[in-house]
């Protein structure tokens, strides 16, 4: 294990140091890591991470032993540096040098003591709205208790133990905090291969220096999450892959799922992909069979996990699965980079992968008992909160296959439209919403035209200040179902004018008319408030091209361009309202 992880130390660490080489893009993220240890490479190590992720970072580190210091004092290079996020980068091996030192009795509450530590450390830069990270805490080969020492008080077992409960409940109650699992990545690993207390004593090294590269890689997953990356579709193959054999030689009864030798494999499979799904993400079916056998398992076999309403695509047939997943990603809108492909045979994965590269394809080992774990480990589907909205993103999304059929029946869009009774609800942001405006926030690419990215923090600023922004979440429905919080503007008042600092909305409510809507209230709100202009901004990113225009087909004039930007005002006074054909409820109304 240990040769893999240093084969990737030294590929991350030479493929780091190039990209740390070239010029960042505006997009960048700035993070800074407070430590109070040393790990080795990590700027370069993780830099090669977050590429493959398409993201870059701005890294600031602290000296070694300074990072208290760094925030309390509000001029340091800290607060200069103005980061995003600060994970704060804590050892088991720091905590137990503390330990050592005290009596027995401060020893039976010192993880307390500790805990309380590191919320005064990172409350003055939650306050700021920044985003934080925090690690658990390994467990140490000490347990001078033996078998005892998770009940013992005054252990390094037990409190560390406690420590990590602390860490976890803090970050369950403060949606400004993600949790790096420290302890996880540890015992994945094994205990013996983690720590190489040399390197701690010689270098105030924690671990195995090879092992910074699963912490850098644990870092990007969090990052990525954060910043919107993430994986909304898996498209499943079926024979072979959902259970063993084939459906339409071996018959329903001839299947392998359920209690019981090779059909348990399928069943844990099934399992875990089904809890996936019930955290937000699509299921699809991508298989070469007859629809109509393809479908018999899921709705007549006794122990198949996942169901047909399960699934949001169901595609049969004989063409090549690259086309097939090609007509998935149209009939949900989603881009093909959203999307994972789970095939058990290595023919059909080349395929899709060679003609589709913006699809995750994970090479499955050739033993399916390994699957499980094999997925796990890739961790793509790392998020963080969960909304009402995604518990309905299936149901939503079957919807919509039912307009796009419903469509076809009207001579013109217009007709359409009316025909399908749309009403809006725009309301001020709000607290029992600022899980799912962050979440929208974080992963709208498209439509999105600052691509701000803010967090919930950020949202309760704005609560906070309703005489300085103005922020608004959108909430839509139609005849045949609701979408949800589907938009959500952002706007800062400065004098007589109102910026519009963030527009995001879902891709799955365009041309129904909500951008329009949405500007007829913008556009009310600031003649009934004496504003006289509206200023909005395009900031170009490599997938918002969609709503470069936008402005101009709103009635905005352009006041400047570059090749990245664009800047566009609109006189309020002199304007028409758009046009649309949606019912509108105002928070008053």
């Amino acid at each position: 294990m240990l040769k893999d992880i240093s084969s990737s130390y030294r590929y991350h660490s030479k493929r780091g140091k190039a990209i740390l080489a070239e010029p960042r893009g505006s997009n960048s993220l700035r993070l800074a890591v407070l430590s109070d240890h040393v790990v080795p490479r990590l700027q370069s190590i993780l830099a090669s991470c977050l590429e493959e992720k398409s993201l870059s970072a701005e890294v600031y580190e602290s000296d070694f032993g300074t990072y208290q210091i760094e925030v309390l004092d509000k001029s340091s290079a800290l607060y200069e540096f103005n980061p995003d996020i600060i994970y704060l980068n804590l050892c088991s091996q720091a905590f137990r040098e503390r330990f050592y030192s005290l009596s027995l009795s401060e020893k039976e509450s010192f993880a307390e003591s500790y805990f309380e530590e590191i919320t005064g450390i990172y409350t003055p830069l939650a306050d700021q709205g920044k985003s934080i990270i925090l690690n658990t805490f390994p467990q140490i080969e000490e347990r001078i208790f033996g078998e005892d020492s998770p009940c013992v008080l005054n252990s390094l077992s037990s409190n560390l133990n406690r420590l990590n409960q602390l860490v976890i409940s803090k970050v369950k109650s403060n949606p400004n905090l993600y949790l790096l699992d420290v302890g996880f990545i540890s015992s994945r690993l094994g205990l013996l291969n983690w720590y190489h207390e040399k390197s701690w004593y010689q270098a105030k090294i924690p671990f195995h220096p090879f092992n910074a590269v699963c912490l850098a890689k644990a870092l990007s997953d969090i990052l990525a999450a954060i910043r919107g990356k993430l994986l909304k579709c898996i498209v499943l193959d079926l024979d072979n892959t959902m259970w063993g054999g084939i459906i339409g030689d071996d018959g329903v009864d001839g299947i392998k799922v359920g209690p019981g030798g090779e059909g348990e494999v399928f069943s844990h499979f099934q399992n875990y992909i089904k809890t996936i799904h019930e955290k937000g993400v699509l299921l699809a079916v991508c298989s070469k069979n007859e629809e109509e056998n393809a479908k018999i398992p899921f709705n007549s076999h006794p122990h198949m996990i996942i169901k047909e309403e399960d699934i949001v695509c169901f595609i049969a047939n004989w063409t090549d699965k690259a086309s097939n997943i090609r007509q998935i990603s149209l009939s949900l809108n989603l881009g093909l980079d959203s999307f994972v492909f789970l095939d058990d045979n290595p023919v059909e994965r080349a395929q899709v992968k060679d003609a589709l590269p913006q699809v995750v394809v994970p090479e499955l080992p050739e033993d399916n008992s390994e699957w499980v774990s094999f997925l796990d480990r890739l961790n793509l589907f790392n998020s963080f909160g969960f909304t009402d909205d995604d518990l309905k993103r299936s149901q939503m999304y079957k919807e919509e296959a039912v307009r796009v059929q419903a469509k076809t029946k009207y001579q013109n869009i217009n007709e359409f439209l009316i025909s399908l009774d749309i009403n809006m609800e725009i309301n001020p942001f709000r607290e029992n919403d600022v899980a799912r405006i962050a979440q929208l926030l974080q992963r709208s690419n498209q439509f999105n035209l600052r691509t701000q990215r803010l967090t919930e923090g950020d949202c309760r600023m704005v609560i906070n200040n309703p005489g300085s922004y103005l922020g608004l979440s959108v909430k839509l429905e139609d005849k045949f179902g609701d979408y949800g919080l589907v938009s959500v503007v952002n706007c800062r008042r400065e004098s007589q004018n109102l910026f519009i600092d963030e527009f995001a909305m879902s891709c799955r409510v365009l041309k129904r008319g909500v951008e329009e809507a949405i500007f007829e209230y913008l556009i009310n709100y600031c003649r009934e408030n004496e504003i006289q202009f509206m200023r909005g901004e395009y900031l170009k990113t490599p997938k918002n091209n969609l709503v470069k225009e936008l402005y101009g087909t709103l009635g905005f004039i352009k006041l400047e361009e570059t090749e990245s930007s664009s800047l566009w005002e609109l006189s309020v006074m002199d304007t028409q309202v758009p046009t649309h054909f949606i019912n509108v409820r105002r928070p008053n109304d």
